[in-house]
C-alpha cells in the first residue's frame, strides 16, 4: 500500500514557486489559470501581487491538498507543474523540477529492491513498448513487470500506483524518443525511482543523441535501438541486468 507523497519543506516550495515564475511570467499560462484548472477555492487567494508570489500562494496550496482534483503535498505540487509543462514542452528547468519533485517527493522507504522493471515511456510510443512489454513477459515469465495501461486496476489512484511501482521495481527502463523527452512526467517517475535506487536504463531510440538530453538520464549507461527494433534481444538484455 502506498505510503503517499510527502509534504515538501518550505524551502523547496519557494524553489518551484522561483522556477515557475521565471519560465511562465504571464501570458497563457499563469497561476490564476492553474488554479482554475486543478480547482482550488477562489476565494482564498487574492488578487494582485508579483508572479512569485502568485505561485508561491498556489505551491503552497496544492501542498496542502487544497486543489479537490490534484491529491496533496508533492503530487499535487507536481500536477501545478505539469500543466505549466504542458504549455512548455520539452522546457529543460521544468524537467529537471519534475525529476527533484520525484526524487524528494517519496516518503523515505527501503531501497528498491524487488526484481522487476518498470517501462517508462511516452504515450505517442505505446505501440513500440507494449511489443516490448511482451517480449520481457516470454523471456522472463514470472518477472514482476510495470506497464502503466496494463497494470493499473479499476479504481486505484493512478499516481499512488505508479510512485510506489516506480520505488520498488529494481530497474526503470525508458523508452527516449523525441516524445519521451516531451513527456516531463516521465522526468517525476525517473526521479521516484532514482531516489529508492532503482538502475535506471535508457534506450535510445532510433538514433536519438543521448546528449539531448538531461544528465540525470544522459549519465546513463543505456543502450541503443534502431527500427525494425528487436524486441526480444532488448527483452534478453534487459532481464538480464535485474
Amino acid at each position: 500500500m502506498s505510503n503517499g507523497p510527502r509534504e515538501l519543506k518550505p524551502s523547496e516550495l519557494h524553489r518551484v514557486a522561483e522556477t515557475l515564475a521565471r519560465v511562465a511570467p504571464d501570458g497563457a499560462v499563469n497561476a490564476p489559470t492553474v488554479r482554475m484548472e486543478l480547482d482550488f477555492p477562489g476565494e482564498r487567494f487574492a488578487p494582485g501581487g508579483t508572479p512569485l508570489g502568485d505561485w508561491l500562494a498556489t505551491v503552497k496550496a496544492a501542498n496542502a491538498g487544497m486543489s479537490s482534483t490534484a491529491g496533496f503535498r508533492a503530487d499535487a505540487v507536481a500536477r501545478v507543474v505539469e500543466r505549466v509543462a504542458d504549455r512548455l514542452p520539452g522546457n529543460p528547468e521544468l524537467s529537471r523540477l519534475f525529476f527533484d519533485l520525484g526524487s524528494a517527493g517519496a516518503q523515505a522507504a527501503p531501497a528498491a529492491g524487488e526484481r522487476g522493471i518498470f517501462l517508462s515511456y511516452a504515450s505517442a510510443n505505446r505501440h513500440q513498448v507494449d511489443a516490448l512489454y511482451d517480449a520481457l513477459a516470454a523471456a522472463a515469465p514470472g518477472l514482476a513487470l510495470f506497464l502503466d495501461h496494463r497494470s493499473i486496476g479499476p479504481g486505484q489512484r493512478w499516481l499512488d500506483v505508479i510512485r510506489d511501482a516506480a520505488g520498488s521495481a529494481s530497474v526503470l527502463a525508458c523508452w527516449v524518443t523525441p516524445d519521451f523527452l516531451q513527456r516531463t512526467f516521465c522526468a517525476y517517475e525517473i526521479g521516484v525511482a532514482d531516489s529508492r535506487g532503482a538502475a535506471i536504463v535508457p534506450i535510445w531510440v532510433d538514433g536519438l543523441d543521448p546528449n539531448s538530453a538531461a544528465s540525470y538520464l544522459s549519465s546513463r549507461q543505456g543502450r541503443m535501438s534502431a527500427a525494425p527494433h528487436d524486441f526480444a534481444d532488448l527483452a534478453a538484455w534487459l532481464v538480464a541486468g535485474v
